[in-house]
Formats: C-alpha cells, sequence, structure tokens
C-alpha cells in the first residue's frame, strides 16, 4: 500500500480487519500527523484574536488535501462555543494574503477567532496597523 501523506510504500500484517478497508497512511504519518490543537490569544484594540490551529509544521498541497478531513474538530468547537458574539474565520494561505485588506473592518467589530489547519505567523501579515 502507498501512503497517502508520504508517498512511501508500506506493509502491514493481513488481516481480517484490511478485507474491505485498506489504511491510507502509513504507521508512522499516522502518528506524526495527528492532529492538535494549538490556540494563541492575540490582543487587539476592540478585543482579541483566538487563533486555533492543528499543524505547526508547513504541509505539502497533497497533504493539506487529505488533512482536510481533521476541519471537523473546528467545526466541533464552533457548536460548543456558538455565543454568535464573534466572528469566526478559517484561513488558508489564499485567504492570509488578503487578510490586510478586510481586516480593519473585521478587527474593529470586537473578538475574532481564526481556524486554520496549519500554523501561519500572523506577526508578519501586518494586518494589525
Amino acid at each position: 500500500m502507498k501512503c497517502r501523506l508520504c508517498d512511501r510504500f508500506f506493509n502491514l500484517e493481513d488481516s481480517f480487519s484490511f478485507l474491505f478497508k485498506f489504511p491510507q497512511i502509513c504507521p508512522d504519518c499516522t502518528e506524526s500527523f495527528m492532529p492538535k490543537l494549538k490556540t494563541e490569544v492575540i490582543p487587539i484594540t476592540g478585543g482579541v484574536i483566538n487563533y486555533h490551529y492543528l499543524y505547526e509544521r508547513n504541509l505539502s498541497h497533497l497533504q493539506k488535501t487529505y488533512l482536510e478531513r481533521h476541519y471537523i474538530i473546528f467545526f466541533k468547537m464552533m457548536q460548543k462555543a456558538e455565543t454568535g458574539d464573534e466572528i469566526v474565520v478559517l484561513i488558508d494561505e489564499r485567504l492570509l494574503h488578503d487578510l490586510k485588506n478586510w481586516s480593519k473592518l473585521i478587527f474593529s467589530l470586537g473578538d475574532v477567532t481564526i481556524y486554520s489547519l496549519q500554523y501561519h505567523d500572523l506577526s508578519y501579515t501586518n494586518f494589525l496597523d
């Protein structure tokens, strides 16, 4: 079998559990790509930015495509914390480039929660200027 994350071939012992469903990722990637929720709190003028992300490493396009299935973690967090008082933004590289254009409007409204699959250093975006 070929791992969907690292493109290496791997073998596992044959058993009845693999009869109908083969593992898509190797045991090494299963361990190293286990999602770990991390949070940063960034104070802004009208409140705070709560920044949540799952992976600290840079991910390739192939890895991001496969790991997007972990967005369910964010959706469950949104359901639990449904207060209606904050703005929620899901960002990726494309949206990160546009963040400066609309950040002054969004961040002036109060608390903002940002979710992303991989870590982005928001201090380099200069959206707080």
